[in-house]
């Protein structure tokens, strides 16, 4: 991994988060309305972004997209110090029921509904819950992509196998997965955590997913909710 400047980690952060929200190649003039530096000055630091691998340019006149790598630096530099929106915060809050499977169940629907992303939980190895597929698949991504959208719909089939693996295997209480380091499909990220009572939640979207959003979301659930 490269030692980035302070410019330029500031300057792959707003790509990144830029990108996140827009799904849409970033360029020098976007920048500048964030950062006080020239647009010749934005370019070189891009290009050399570009040279250690942390951005593409999909065409000659487009702007630049983070790599995988990218994403990678993102959330181990970035999402220490985020936290949970306030209006994030109300939705979460509004979910309700004494019975633990059901509200998980409940929850999980909730953040599909937030978040446009699949939202899979283990209750136990062999005992899964899925939902918000057709929130992900209006994600640029598995519209635009053939490929991907192919390849998350035949691991639908296999969904409990791979959550059976995923329970036997989790190391850590949070996972985040990048691309080829995601268990479920090279096309997408995910976030997967255990909560005290055992339950497992993935939450799996695009590689371009917003992973501090999720990551905030999934925290506050497991820190205020002990069911």
């Amino acid at each position: 991994m490269k030692n980035l400047t302070n410019r330029q980690r500031e300057l792959l952060k707003i790509i990144i988060e830029n990108y996140i929200d827009t799904s849409i190649p970033v360029g020098s003039k976007q920048i500048t309305e964030r950062l006080d530096l020239s647009s010749a000055t934005i370019r070189n630091e891009m290009a050399e972004l570009e040279s250690f691998g942390y951005l593409i340019q999909p065409h000659i006149s487009a702007g630049r997209i983070p790599t995988e790598e990218a994403y990678v630096f993102y959330v181990n530099n970035f999402l220490l110090n985020t936290k949970i929106s306030s209006s994030d915060e109300v939705l979460l809050a509004e979910v309700q029921d004494e019975n633990p499977r059901e509200y998980y169940k409940k929850i999980a629907k909730k953040l599909a509904e937030m978040l446009n992303l699949a939202i899979i939980i283990s209750f136990s190895k062999n005992d899964i819950y899925f939902t918000g597929i057709s929130g992900l698949f209006t994600q640029t991504e598995f519209k635009k992509d053939f490929v991907c959208l192919s390849d998350f719909t035949s691991l639908l089939d296999h969904l409990d196998e791979k959550h059976s693996f995923i329970f036997d295997h989790l190391k850590n209480d949070i996972n985040i997965n990048i691309g080829l380091d995601n268990p479920f499909s090279e096309f997408c990220g995910s976030v997967i955590i255990k909560f005290n009572n055992g339950y497992i939640m993935s939450v799996i979207g695009p590689i371009r997913m917003n992973y501090a959003r999720v990551l905030n979301c999934l925290n506050y659930i497991k820190n205020n909710f002990k069911i």
